[in-house]
């Protein structure tokens, strides 16, 4: 009898152990709800700064052999006197309802095509951009490390245009400016996309096109330093190559990026143009570049 008591004792025990546990189950699971309730009322604001952080771009120049791959280095510099640079440009203009800045700028430096930095998709190059002479005007720089020039190419090699093509098919965007008096740069590129792109034709952009609207509204082209410097009397259309409905690459021969250089520090664009002209000249690259970055987060 006495085993049984203790038996029964015992189980009474176990029992009373069991449901103090379940009950300090219950509390945790409660404890955790509510926690949980906490997160989920504070992600509303961590959604909300991480929408603010999406706006982030990587920018990079191309580092190629086609034409001089280097020039107008100071289009998306900051500089502190002269004209307003375009990061600073963008940071006041381009803000949220909070006053804060819509759109985080990274400069990445110039990368080749065989680089696989260009094919990371953990940190992926948003925005790719080309610029150049036509050749009788390039001047190719010294290779510092070895001493020696670079020898522009008539093409892209086999690899650069398989790196080009995963480029763009992975979402990438090239942004071609052509800085030279004539088309010869832009048709030796055109020439490299038809062989990259088979399939697929060179359009002109239409100016419903969402490039032209989708932060600031464009009823015309956008101006570009070509018109003062070689007298245009209008902007050259703007065109493209389009990869499943996506713009992935678009070719500008209006001299965009020496608009955005310094005047202060430039004095042979300062020859061809007044300080007011130059200033509604920037302003006119400024709201279109702003757009083309806003049209890669897309």
């Amino acid at each position: 009898m006495k085993i049984r008591k203790t038996t029964r004792k015992s189980t009474g025990i176990k029992i009373a152990l069991l449901i103090s546990a379940i009950d300090i189950l219950v509390i945790i699971l409660a404890f955790c709800f509510f926690m949980l309730g906490v997160a989920q009322r504070a992600g509303g604001q961590v959604a909300q700064i991480t929408t603010q952080q999406e706006y982030k771009i990587k920018v990079a120049r191309l580092h190629h052999l086609l034409a001089d791959w280097y020039i107008y280095p100071g289009a998306f510099a900051k500089w502190e006197m002269g004209s307003t640079s375009f990061p600073d440009w963008l940071e006041n203009k381009v803000v949220d309802k909070y006053g804060r800045p819509k759109l985080e700028l990274k400069i990445e430096p110039s990368i080749c095509l065989t680089d696989k930095q260009l094919l990371n998709k953990y940190r992926p190059i948003n925005l790719l951009y080309i610029t150049g002479h036509d050749r009788e005007h390039a001047v190719m720089p010294v290779i510092y490390s070895t001493g020696k020039k670079e020898i522009l190419q008539e093409h892209f090699s086999c690899i650069e245009r398989d790196a080009f093509r995963k480029y763009i098919l992975t979402g990438g965007i090239i942004f071609f400016d052509d800085g030279g008096p004539s088309d010869e740069f832009t048709q030796r590129f055109i020439r490299e996309l038809k062989i990259i792109f088979p399939k697929e034709k060179i359009i002109e952009i239409p100016k419903d096109h969402e490039i032209y609207h989708v932060i600031f509204d464009f009823q015309t082209l956008p101006l570009g330093w070509d018109l003062y410097k070689h007298k245009k009397a209008e902007p050259r259309p703007i065109k493209g190559l389009e990869i499943n409905g996506r713009l992935a690459v678009i070719i500008s021969q209006n001299y965009l990026l020496p608009g955005m250089e310094n005047l202060a520090l430039d004095p042979d664009i300062a020859g061809y143009i007044s300080q007011s002209d130059w200033e509604k000249l920037t302003a006119d690259i400024y709201r279109f570049i702003t757009n083309l970055f806003f049209y890669t987060r897309k």
